[in-house]
């Protein structure tokens, strides 16, 4: 079966889109984060930043896509993509799972999917 299914049709429905770039001059990716952070909530620590971002509460399948167009450069669409992509695997969006900030955690391009097993299993 195609993972591609779940984009298509009353079977999924795109959560959120997560995409960044961090600029090459970034050595400490953490740092990078946490100052963007601050700067758009004015929050100084993870706990409140979580709770301002308000992410998916969820655990959810993770679409990598290609895309052509540029990341959002909104700071707060900026830090909700970092705070996305850290609790995100390769397959899974992990609500509950530590924040990791690495350059190739976070330097991908991702929808996470909410399936609906009522309609794909035609029992709507």
């Amino acid at each position: 079966m195609k993972s591609s299914i779940f984009l298509e049709g009353d079977t999924g429905s795109v959560k959120f889109k997560a995409r960044l770039e961090i600029p090459p001059s970034v050595a400490d990716v953490n740092k990078w984060v946490f100052s963007l952070a601050k700067k758009v909530t004015g929050l100084h620590n993870w706990q409140e930043i979580l709770v301002w971002a308000n992410l998916p509460a969820g655990n959810f399948p993770v679409y990598a896509v290609d895309e052509t167009e540029p990341p959002s450069q909104a700071p707060d669409d900026m830090l909700r993509s970092a705070l996305i992509l850290s609790k995100s695997n390769q397959w899974r969006y992990l609500a509950n799972c530590s924040l990791i900030f690495t350059r190739k955690r976070l330097e991908r391009n991702i929808l996470l999917i909410e399936i609906n097993t009522k309609a794909y299993y035609g029992m709507d």
